[in-house]
């Protein structure tokens, strides 16, 4: 493998740091990976929930809330339909609690045995014998033109919130919630379908609160010469939805003839420092007319924010965080503003709380999910492990006992690893019921004996993606070479619906291509796709649509279903297709190094840098660091089932660091030998053992001394 690091020019890294208020290590980090801008930077170096992207962006939230209130309202039944995998069983337990919360009365519904993906004329018609007049799509629905336009006949209105790509024109829906559609109006696209349930959760708590669909206005009045310029924000629900600057001269225009007057007509007026702001205004307007009523928001601040007391905008802008991050001159109205949805936010916590107690719900969707962990995903995940590592869900806690990682500060890896796939079996083997009742119930018989369940079906769950693997290893490396390294394609009857997924990622992080597994069931054939970084699935799959009932996804993620009849017919044109794409490039295997610490500064403290980038995951990994010239000193063979793992002692000089190199056993005396001086590229983890904590090396390469160059990009 080839290290490579990133030359940097030191004064940007000084100024960075200083900027942020971080350490030149941290600052040259963010440079490597290209993290520069204040919007992207707030993301790493905070973790408030109230730096959330406002749930409002999303231009049919009000329509929702209007119609999911009318229906709490009028006793209506609200019928919610979700998916099977974690993202739609969290997404399902997350709508569910919340409407419950609200007092709704609420039957949800998932796909069971084999049934397809998304909503089914079945499940409508069910929905309707139920009483349901209104139904809730979560993490599915975007695809399900008939079904809604059925539902629709059927007197029933239909919510879609979801985050899978659209396809082109949308369903006939009430209301869509999805930030990957492109009139969405919101700023991040990519949210779990949990997460968006969780902003509409936040909105709907939010629109008991008196803030809800109320106009305000900021204002500031400050003079300029002979002049006084006058700037206002209008603002609803937390949105902009207004500007106004105006240069007022004494004595030309009335008031009532202002561009001001019209616009904080029939809003409430927030002012800072009421009694400055009048005297400025009776300047700006000398004897013309009944003056604006003001409020005046200061009083506010200094109860919610002691931080603040006595403190003028222009103090209060040098300390804020917000003016810190923003990338554009953050002015004294935007400060006055900001303070403003400080305020809202205090006060509706209250009403928000407990759609907050569900972030741990949010977590778990997200990171199976494999969502990138940047921009609001890291604030989310933040919060949300820590509500986790709490134990206070009843049904999470009985997992977290049985896997026996109780107690330990749990990390995106232990969830994407130890605890995702045991909810994901039960979706998988077709019975998603069981891990969405695990998560609703507060029961404790009922609690345990679905968390046995559950480890039942991921053990059936592993066996049979084991027994699969071994099947088709040797077709898939034919399918390889046939397409030209392109791709590969298995058909098979005996391949359960549940695991293609499983075995076509597999195939990916084997061969470095995309992957399609289809299994035919008695009625039908359904797919699942995988891709490679760099070559999205909706452009390749839209090439085979007339041959599909049904197909949607993600970009690197997607599945299909279609007649047992066209199977052969995709084949053929498969082969034809795949031939013809260009994969995109791949460099040769590399290594991105984030910093190089020399063996004297390789201490514990080093692990703080580390806390500053977590929580890692997809489009952030963890940190890795180069040292050169560290000793070995002990070095043993270690493995449960085979003996291939190198389990080593390191000294830095100052320090003895335990360390592992997965599947490295052929380094071992080829590269290195005990005493040996060395250089390493690792990581840096917690390992927990016994109830004790201890810092650890992931050793991703190592060489003797001064044998391997370092490359500069």
């Amino acid at each position: 493998m080839n290290w490579i690091k990133k030359e940097l020019d030191r004064e940007q890294v000084k100024q960075l740091a200083a900027k942020y208020h971080i350490n030149t290590l941290a600052a040259s980090v963010f440079l490597r990976r290209g993290i520069t801008r204040g919007g992207d930077m707030l993301f790493y170096l905070e973790d408030d929930l109230s730096f959330l992207h406002n749930p409002f962006y999303f231009t049919h939230m009000p329509k929702v809330i209007d119609r999911v209130r009318q229906a709490i309202e009028g006793h209506e039944k609200i019928c919610v339909y979700g998916d099977r995998d974690v993202d739609g069983i969290t997404s399902t337990v997350l709508i569910v609690d919340c409407l419950r919360s609200l007092g709704a009365e609420v039957e949800w519904n998932v796909p069971m045995g084999d049934d397809d993906y998304g909503l089914s004329f079945p499940d409508i018609d069910k929905a309707a014998e139920l009483g349901g007049s209104l139904l809730i799509t979560v993490d599915c629905g975007i695809s399900n033109h008939k079904e809604i336009a059925y539902a629709a006949k059927k007197k029933i209105d239909t919510i879609i919130i979801d985050h899978h790509n659209p396809q082109g024109t949308l369903p006939a829906a009430l209301a869509i919630i999805n930030p990957k559609w492109e009139k969405s109006g919101y700023p991040f696209r990519d949210l779990a379908g949990c997460a968006v349930v969780f902003k509409v959760d936040w909105a709907l708590h939010f629109s008991s609160t008196e803030f809800y669909n109320k106009e305000y206005c900021v204002l500031l009045v400050t003079p300029a010469h002979d002049s006084y310029q006058v700037q206002c924000i209008s603002i609803k629900n937390m949105l902009e939805t207004g500007r106004l600057r105006e240069n007022i001269v004494p004595g030309v225009v009335p008031l009532e003839k202002s561009g001001l007057y019209k616009f904080i007509k029939d809003k409430e007026v927030l002012v800072f420092r009421k009694p400055e702001q009048e005297k400025l205004l009776a300047k700006a307007f000398p004897g013309q007319g009944e003056p604006p009523v003001l409020t005046d928001l200061q009083r506010e601040v200094n109860t919610l924010f002691p931080e603040y007391v006595n403190k003028s905008l222009l103090s209060i802008r040098e300390q804020s965080s917000c003016g810190r991050y923003a990338d554009t001159p953050f002015s004294e109205i935007e400060t006055l503003k900001t303070l403003f949805i400080r305020v809202v936010l205090k006060k509706a916590e209250p009403a928000v709380g407990k759609c907050l107690q569900r972030l741990d719900l949010v977590t778990l969707g997200t990171i199976a999910d494999i969502m990138p962990m940047v921009d609001e995903n890291r604030i989310i995940v933040k919060n949300g492990l820590a509500r986790i590592n709490s134990f206070e869900r009843e049904g999470l806690r009985g997992l977290l006992l049985k896997k026996k990682i109780h107690g330990k500060r749990l990390s995106t890896w232990d969830i994407a690893w130890q605890i995702s796939p045991i909810i994901n079996a039960s979706g998988r083997l077709g019975e998603p019921d069981k891990a969405i009742e695990l998560l609703l119930t507060s029961v404790e018989n009922e609690k345990q004996s679905l968390v046995d369940y559950l480890f039942t079906l991921n053990k059936k769950r592993k066996s049979m993606s084991d027994s699969v693997w071994e099947k088709i290893l040797h077709e898939a490396y034919a399918c390889h070479e046939r397409t030209g390294g392109n791709g590969i394609l298995i058909v098979s009857r005996n391949i359960h619906r549940g695991i293609t997924g499983i075995v076509a990622t597999r195939l990916v992080n084997s061969f470095k291509v995309p992957a399609v597994i289809v299994t035919e069931l008695p009625n039908r054939a359904v797919g699942s796709v995988r891709s490679i970084p760099g070559f999205k699935l909706q452009d390749f799959l839209t090439r085979f649509k007339d041959l599909f009932s049904d197909y949607g996804g993600h970009d690197f993620a997607a599945g299909f279903s279609m007649p047992l009849e066209n199977v052969e017919s995709f084949k053929e044109r498969y082969f034809e297709v795949i031939k013809t794409i260009v994969l995109p490039e791949t460099e040769d295997e590399h290594l991105m190094i984030d910093a190089e610490i020399p063996c004297n500064y390789l201490t514990p403290d080093l692990f703080s840098v580390v806390e500053t980038f977590k929580p890692f995951g997809e489009a952030n990994p963890a940190l890795l660091f180069l040292t050169k010239g560290v000793t070995v000193e002990s070095c043993d063979v270690v493995g449960k089932k085979q003996q291939v793992h190198l389990k080593l002692l390191l000294n830095s000089g100052r320090f003895r660091f335990p360390a592992m190199i997965w599947n490295g056993v052929d380094f071992y005396k080829q590269r290195f030998n005990i005493r040996d001086k060395v250089d390493i590229v690792y990581r840096m983890k917690i390992n927990y053992f016994m109830n004790t904590e201890t810092l650890q090396l992931i050793i991703q390469d190592i060489y003797r001394h001064n044998v391997k160059q370092v490359l500069s990009a």
